[in-house]
């Protein structure tokens, strides 16, 4: 029997969603109803999703241990579906939590990467509760911080990584000084701030001097990001915060990127046109992940938000069977 060429990750994907889409399937007339009977605390608010990647501190203490750990980097959890094989350059581990407990996946130092698209958010915490605010509220998020709350950036990054471009778009999450590292900004050496002047508009220059206005995007390059680090590969650490605020960190940089790039160098970061083709129908497809954390669309999480927790406290104060537990005498 002969053997059948094996489907990459996204050629099954496809091969599902066709095959879905080709079923005929009866419908029920008063389908839209149904959404009266779902309960709102239940339902996605983010948008469509995607396996992430999360940025890991490094610590001195644990230099003895040596790895990311030490060093700083990314890390992977294992929960998303995306299996050792698929990942052949990362090393299996567990992160530990302040808490106490620790979660399986797999870590790395560097990644490289093209970038795609980004969000941006403020993320209000009360308690065990997360009310979310476009980027540009800031104000608004400010004066909705109850007491013993706090206030802290949010930035997603929509990438394409290097080597595992058949698992689709993953997106690197980061907060507080990481993302202030990452993120664009007016002035500094952020991540992006070094890519653009190194990378995106030195290329365009050249376009522009062959007479070509078109310019380039992010994800037309190959970006390699991991922790601050000395020459000789020792991680750089650094403290951020006041007061009792403080602690040490490992942030992000740009790797591996001059002042001044010749362009046969700027040639061998292109990710090539099949990639940049690629790369692009995943920026149109991410329209809906990229709006999610605007004003308007936040603005309606927190209101289901609101309600379902309205909901939830009405349903328990009309519960007969519902006994607050100071009244318990044993």
């Amino acid at each position: 029997m002969a053997n059948l060429p094996k489907q990459s990750k996204l050629e099954q994907r496809s091969a599902a969603a066709a095959m879905l889409a080709a079923q005929d399937v009866a419908v029920e007339e008063d389908w839209l109803d149904a959404a009266q009977d779902v309960d709102q605390s239940t339902v996605d608010l983010e948008g469509p999703q995607y396996p992430y990647i999360q940025w890991v501190h490094g610590k001195k203490a644990l230099k003895p241990a040596g790895g990311v750990i030490y060093t700083g980097g990314w890390f992977l959890n294992d929960a998303q579906g995306i299996e050792a094989d698929d990942l052949p350059d990362w090393t299996p581990g567990e992160l530990e939590h302040q808490q106490g407990d620790a979660t399986a996946g797999f870590f790395i130092r560097d990644l490289t990467v093209a970038v795609i698209r980004s969000r941006r958010c403020w993320r209000v915490r009360d308690g065990d509760q997360t009310r979310l605010y476009a980027w540009d509220e800031y104000e608004r998020a400010v004066k909705a911080i109850p007491a013993g709350g706090g206030l802290s950036g949010r930035l997603q990054v929509l990438v394409a990584v290097r080597g595992l471009e058949e698992l689709g778009p993953l997106v690197l999450t980061m907060g507080g000084s990481v993302s202030r590292a990452f993120a664009p900004g007016k002035s500094g050496n952020s991540v992006m701030n070094v890519f653009l002047r190194s990378v995106i508009t030195p290329a365009n220059t050249l376009n522009r001097k062959r007479g070509v206005k078109n310019a380039f995007p992010y994800r037309a390059f190959w970006l390699a990001v991991g922790p601050d680090r000395e020459p000789d590969g020792t991680p750089k650490f650094a403290t951020v915060g006041e007061g009792s605020a403080q602690s040490t960190v490992t942030l992000p940089v740009a790797l591996g990127i001059g002042d001044k790039l010749e362009p046969q160098e700027l040639g061998q970061l292109f990710v090539g046109r099949d990639n940049l083709a690629l790369f692009s129908t995943w920026y149109i497809e991410a329209e809906e992940w990229a709006n999610a954390w605007t004003a308007e669309a936040l603005s309606g999480q927190r209101q289901a938000q609101d309600e379902a927790e309205e909901e939830a406290a009405e349903a328990e104060a009309d519960n007969p069977a519902y006994v607050e537990e100071e009244q318990i005498p044993f």
